[in-house]
């Protein structure tokens, strides 16, 4: 797969990370987006930092003009605990440790980020996903919510982290059945849901999105994952800082099958198009469309004479 470079020609992307030359962060930056991360989990500076560097509908710009501002999005793991859903209230369980990475690849991991709980990072080619591991001895050792006061039934298990835009005047929306809902007013965040979260500038073109996610077991493959369930997330500012809880049910650990339980939040690049198809004797295949854009994108569509093959192999 390529990507579109600055200078105008088509690279090769190449997801596996390398450690930058200051020796403190490693990163991606050839593709369609650049992704740092922390070479020290948890000591003060952001853990990762996700950036798209030039909106996602401009391929060229002048050059005598200067280039689009980057989109960024940094975060770090701050602690995990329980959330009730229903008063509102975060009760933190432990802090996040001082880790050091283990590197292979597109993958970098955290171990033991919390006690029996690890993170992880999968760079792809147009996304960054984030595996939350929760092993069965993790599991074994949460508390029972109601030594906190805590709802069983309206409490969840969460990682908190808090998070940096920049620009900070991107608009971010909630994406529901019947149409998006913005979720910032202001500088403060607001939002309690499972829908997809979509961050776009004045023009709304949308530059990446957290897709609605998902949890399972890892040994519930057998089943086709059908035991996951829907990531609830949380946005609220707090003195002038951002805040994101992600999770799940605790009544859903504590049934789900025995073994690691993988939380799954993903960052997507906006590559998404709508509307695929071709026509007749088109030489053409058009793709679809970029969300709220009325054009659509074509590309070659390789045709075979299907015809002539079955007449000359026919018997």
């Amino acid at each position: 797969m390529h990507y579109l470079a600055s200078d105008g020609t088509f690279k090769d992307i190449d997801t596996n990370l390398r450690l930058h030359e200051s020796g403190a962060y490693y990163i991606i930056d050839t593709g369609l987006y650049n992704v740092a991360f922390t070479g020290d989990f948890c000591k003060g500076a952001w853990d990762v930092a996700y950036e798209v560097p030039r909106p996602v509908k401009q391929k060229y710009h002048d050059p005598s003009k200067p280039p689009a501002p980057a989109t960024r999005i940094r975060s770090k793991v701050s602690s995990y605990g329980y959330w009730d859903v229903q008063k509102n209230r975060y009760q933190i369980l432990e802090y996040a440790q001082s880790v050091p990475p283990v590197v292979s690849g597109n993958t970098i991991s955290y171990p033991q980020i919390f006690n029996d709980i690890d993170i992880r990072y999968i760079c792809g080619n147009v996304s960054v996903k984030e595996e939350i591991v929760l092993s069965q001895f993790g599991r074994d050792n949460l508390p029972d919510p109601a030594q906190y006061g805590l709802s069983r039934a309206n409490t969840y298990f969460v990682v908190a982290m808090e998070f940096l835009l920049t620009p900070n005047n991107i608009n971010v929306f909630a994406r529901r059945p019947n149409g998006k809902t913005p979720i910032k007013q202001g500088n403060n965040f607001g939002f309690d849901g499972d829908d997809p979260i979509e961050f776009e500038d004045a023009d709304s073109t949308l530059h990446f999105f957290f897709p609605k996610d998902y949890a399972y077991a890892a040994a519930d493959s057998i089943t086709d994952f059908s035991n996951r369930v829907s990531l609830r997330r949380y946005f609220y500012s707090d003195r002038g800082k951002d805040y994101m809880l992600v999770g799940v049910p605790w009544n859903w650990i504590d049934s789900a099958p025995e073994g690691d339980l993988i939380i799954d939040p993903t960052t997507n690049k906006d590559v998404r198009l709508y509307d695929a198809g071709n026509y007749g004797s088109d030489t053409k295949l058009a793709v679809g469309k970029f969300p709220n854009a009325n054009s659509y994108k074509a590309r070659t569509l390789v045709k075979f004479d299907l015809i002539s093959f079955l007449l000359k192999n026919r018997k």
